[in-house]
């Protein structure tokens, strides 16, 4: 509006196009085309072999394959950032693990790949049935001096399969429950706990999902699960309301499998995650 009350030239000056303000507090050089450098998310990419081929019992494992080594190389961001991390389920992200990691494959690298010259598979190898999310953050030199961040985002990638109710609560509910749950109702918390006694060890997260599972029947009436948290009668609803989306779905699922399961105190099968639409096999492996 203030620039409508000046002379057309003064117009001209006003407009974001322009870089006549360089240097001013008020203007983002890195909303200005001429002086941003946009970078391409690179390419994730992940192929299926079937370890089982049996046309009716199919056990896959994926392989991804990303190159960001000339990103890595321009990165200015410190320790944490052109680094490749994942999560699956509700967990936070986190570094790449050595059980994804092939021939010697370092978890700092940037280029995992199958190397054709010498027959060497460095891409990442997924065993695990889930869902999972790959993420890299980098912070970019601009050619005005800046750095511009970067955080890529790859979340559809999929192995299908069957998941466990231990790897379940591992990947879906562990989190949801230490974060809104374990304050008032661990051993040694608030006086709740007396009536959801669990007994949370950090080290060890078998002992959290053991005692979680033998509370889930135990209930007093009234006070069942999966129900109860989210009760406005519930001291702790507020705590519990944290907990929205796919993870209260989750939450949900866990404790409904294992009321109905014959033996909950067995690693017993709880969901399948669906192939996705189109699976491309693996040229190196078939």
């Amino acid at each position: 509006m203030i620039c409508s009350t000046f002379p057309l030239a003064v117009l001209s000056a006003c407009a974001p196009e322009t870089n006549s303000r360089y240097g001013d507090a008020h203007w983002d050089p890195q909303l200005t085309w001429e002086t941003a450098q946009v970078i391409d998310q690179p390419e994730l990419r992940i192929v299926y072999h079937d370890t089982d081929p049996a046309d009716d019992n199919e056990v896959w494992e994926g392989y991804v394959s990303i190159d960001f080594s000339d990103l890595a190389q321009r990165d200015e961001g410190g320790e944490n950032t052109a680094l490749l991390s994942y999560s699956v389920g509700t967990n936070e992200p986190l570094a790449i693990p050595n059980s994804m990691l092939q021939n010697s494959a370092g978890a700092e690298w940037s280029k995992f790949y199958y190397d054709t010259t010498t027959n060497t598979d460095w891409r990442l190898r997924l065993t695990e049935p889930e869902n999972y999310t790959f993420y890299l953050d980098l912070a970019v030199r601009q050619p005005n001096g800046t750095l511009r961040l970067y955080n890529f985002e790859w979340n559809d990638v999929i192995l299908p399969g069957s998941l466990t109710r231990d790897t379940f609560w591992q990947n879906r509910v562990n989190s949801s429950i230490v974060e809104n749950c374990i304050s008032c109702h661990d051993e040694n918390g608030s006086d709740a706990y007396s009536a959801f006694d669990l007994d949370y060890n950090s080290n060890d997260i078998r002992v959290l999902r053991t005692d979680f599972i033998n509370e889930v029947g135990e209930a007093d009436d009234g006070q069942n699960l999966p129900d109860w948290p989210f009760n406005s009668a519930h001291t702790g609803v507020g705590n519990a309301n944290q907990i929205t989306g796919g993870a209260r779905r989750d939450f949900t699922t866990f404790v409904q499998a294992v009321s109905d399961a014959n033996d909950p105190n067995t690693n017993f099968t709880i969901t399948t995650v669906e192939p996705p639409s189109m699976m491309e096999n693996d040229p190196y492996n078939n």
